[in-house]
């Protein structure tokens, strides 16, 4: 069923690709690649790096209450659970990155895994912000209007869901009778229970460390910061006429739509999120089919690759099993 879901997914996708497609002129689109500008391209590769070395740092600071580990021992783990979440098109990563940690530290799986899921929250909660404050700067639709106020109240919404897990019983738990839920939580496959209990206790481990705290959350906004540097210098590569606030929302509108499990390499998914936020901005045509191309090489090959290296260079298999969760 969730193969099926997937395949639904980036059939649609594709479907609202085909149509943004209408008459555009592909020769066109292919005289825009070849006349991208090189040095904004290589700002672009310098922020990918950037990006990956500031992800690194941030997660070294949320497993500082457990273990003080080097970047140099984490950008493996973490590069190739990014290569195994861009191939699969899912946040299957996760485990696999929390293993290798487990196995070259000895910090315990449940907690790894709890920093990786909530740093998929905190994430989420920082890109709806950054869309909202964006919004705000850049001219909409009349329909799209509401925009802004709603993205605002769902981020507000995310970080009072983050702040409820300052005790180690979270608010959640503190209204259900989870003893009457007891025998369904323990169907549950493995990596979700043990996630879910990681997920505290590595959310409370680093929220009630005000210095961390303060860390993981500047690291954070410098993280998405670059992300958006990112999509708005790769603008400048195409020759859009485009502002930082418009590179903005298309970057914000694209992460969360790929969010959406899909097929391999986000195909479909990522492209229709970048056409229709770039449409929605009045940027189309040739140069959006070409920004969208670009985009897609640059979230998803030099990742891949890194991640692919550097399981090569440590000698880490690309797969897990059961049996191997503590």
């Amino acid at each position: 069923m969730a193969i099926i879901l997937r395949i639904l997914v980036s059939l649609a996708g594709l479907g609202i690709v085909a149509w943004v497609l209408r008459g555009i002129d592909l020769a066109e689109t292919g005289k825009v690649l070849l006349e991208a500008r090189l040095p904004y391209l290589g700002i672009g590769l310098l922020l990918v790096a950037t990006s990956l070395f500031v992800r690194t740092l941030r997660w070294g600071y949320m497993l500082a209450p457990c273990k003080s580990i080097s970047v140099g021992s984490l950008v493996g783990p973490l590069a190739v659970g990014y290569a195994i979440g861009n191939v699969t098109a899912t946040g299957i990563g996760a485990l696999p990155r929390s293993l290798l940690i487990t196995r070259k530290e000895g910090v315990p799986t449940p907690y790894v895994l709890g920093t990786v899921l909530l740093e998929f929250v905190i994430d989420a909660a920082v890109v709806v912000t950054l869309a909202a404050v964006a919004s705000f700067f850049v001219k909409l639709p009349p329909a799209l209007a509401p925009v802004p106020y709603i993205l605002s109240l769902f981020a507000l919404a995310i970080y009072l869901i983050i702040l409820g897990f300052k005790r180690r019983r979270s608010l959640l738990a503190q209204f259900l009778p989870l003893h009457r839920l007891a025998p369904l939580v323990g169907r549950l496959p493995d990596e979700v229970r043990l996630g879910w209990q990681g997920f505290q206790e590595g959310a409370s481990a680093f929220l009630n460390n005000p210095g961390i705290f303060l860390r993981v959350a500047l690291l954070t906004v410098c993280v998405w910061v670059v992300e958006g540097l990112l999509f708005w210098v790769l603008m400048l590569a195409v020759g859009m006429a485009a502002s930082f606030p418009q590179g903005g929302v298309v970057m914000s509108f694209t992460h969360v739509v790929i969010g959406v499990p899909s097929l391999p390499g986000f195909v479909g998914t990522l492209d229709a999120a970048a056409l229709t936020s770039l449409g929605t901005l009045g940027l189309d045509g040739a140069r959006a089919l070409s920004y969208t191309l670009i985009v897609h090489a640059y979230l998803i090959v030099p990742l891949t690759l890194v991640g692919a290296l550097m399981a090569w260079r440590e000698g880490i298999a690309l797969t897990w099993r059961r049996a191997d969760v503590p």
